[in-house]
């Protein structure tokens, strides 16, 4: 596969054609989570993309993290999310 570095915008630190593709293998969120989600698009709030949700994830779950402080904090979503991946 090849890219003209010219044409391929750059989305924060990764290519977007790379960005696309780690979006497509995440699954979709469902529940409470969706809820969240669908509220902070609406309302404009940050939260953390899919990429940073599964990679905090794949951090906690990896480090058997029980004990987890989150200072600052928007809707709690990130919050949620550890505390699931705990």
């Amino acid at each position: 596969m090849c890219f003209n570095l010219l044409e391929v915008k750059l989305s924060n630190i990764v290519y977007d054609y790379i960005e696309d593709y780690l979006r497509s293998i995440i699954p979709k969120s469902e529940g409470l989570m969706e809820d969240m989600e669908a509220f902070a698009r609406e309302n404009n709030v940050p939260i953390v993309q899919p990429e940073v949700a599964k990679f905090l994830s794949f951090i906690i779950k990896s480090n058997n993290a029980k004990n987890i402080l989150e200072i600052g904090t928007a809707i709690g979503y990130s919050a949620i999310l550890m505390h699931n991946a705990a």
